[in-house]
């Protein structure tokens, strides 16, 4: 008897640790060619289905009032789905014009994704598709 009161209690115990299944995504129907803000690991659902989650952002800007030999961008590692099939992983950065710079604008056809801001917990993107 003891013995099963102690499992009993384990499991109760087990049982409300686990998680309370909030969800982690973000707004549906979102329409293109609008501003969209996206924080990191809450996905958004396009009118067409697409979804678009922003899967991490880099920070390598120069801090203030250290000496550096560049300025740094902020990178966002996004990545694009129909539905549920992974259609494509990609970078926005927020430089544009040098070799050595990631791309401020990334083409995954038919969509077009331009980064218009980003700060190091979220990335406000426009996504284009041409119909």
């Amino acid at each position: 008897m003891k013995k099963f009161f102690i499992a009993t209690a384990l499991s109760l115990l087990l049982l409300g640790c686990q998680e309370t299944g909030t969800s982690e995504s973000g707004p549906s129907n979102v329409s293109f060619d609008t501003p969209i803000t996206l924080e990191i690991q809450k996905p958004v659902t396009f009118d067409d289905g697409l979804v678009v989650n922003l899967i991490s952002i880099d920070d390598s800007r120069c801090k203030e009032g250290v000496r550096c030999i560049w300025p740094g961008q902020i990178t966002a590692t996004l990545e694009a789905f129909d539905g549920t099939i992974l259609i494509d992983s990609f970078q926005l950065g927020t430089v544009q014009g040098k070799i050595d710079y990631i791309p401020i604008v990334a083409s995954i056809p038919p969509y077009k994704f331009t980064l218009s801001d980003s700060t190091t917990t979220a990335a406000t993107i426009i996504v284009t598709k041409n119909f």
